[in-house]
């Protein structure tokens, strides 16, 4: 089985068969929870930094299949982030509102503003690439 971290660096087309769940990188629990309460707090300071500048805004997508553990980021590393600046959306089926606008619309009205995190829990890929894949819509409405 090939280092898990040279799969995921050098292989943008790699099988998850080939990754190894329990590699830990050689830390052991504690280091890998001291590293994440590092992560969170560094994280913490770039979001005050994003908001108090007021120049960008930043858009995280999780995407995968269920119990891929989406929620389980956004609960132990999203949650680092002050919530009054950070905004979770999960997109679920369209609503009869959202089905009476074009297929990106709401997207559109989830984007982060500036200054702001927004975190896309399970991504608009249906509304993307599914639309491509099945020809749901024509090339010219995509616009991507």
């Amino acid at each position: 089985m090939k280092e898990t971290r040279e799969l995921l660096i050098r292989s943008p087309n790699f099988r998850l068969s080939d990754i190894d769940a329990d590699n830990t990188f050689g830390k052991n629990r504690d280091e890998l929870e001291l590293d994440l309460t590092k992560l969170r707090s560094l994280l913490a300071e770039l979001q005050s930094n994003l908001f108090v500048e007021h120049k960008n805004s930043v858009l995280i997508v999780l995407q995968g299949m269920d119990t891929s553990g989406k929620d389980g980021t956004i609960k132990h590393v999203i949650s680092a982030f002050n919530p009054a600046w950070c905004n979770v959306v999960a997109f679920k089926q369209p609503t009869v509102k959202e089905l009476e606008h074009d297929f990106l619309w709401r997207i559109y009205k989830e984007v982060p503003p500036i200054g702001f995190v927004g975190v896309f829990n399970r991504s608009h890929y249906e509304d993307i690439v599914e639309a491509r894949i099945q020809q749901l819509v024509s090339k010219s409405v995509q616009k991507i």
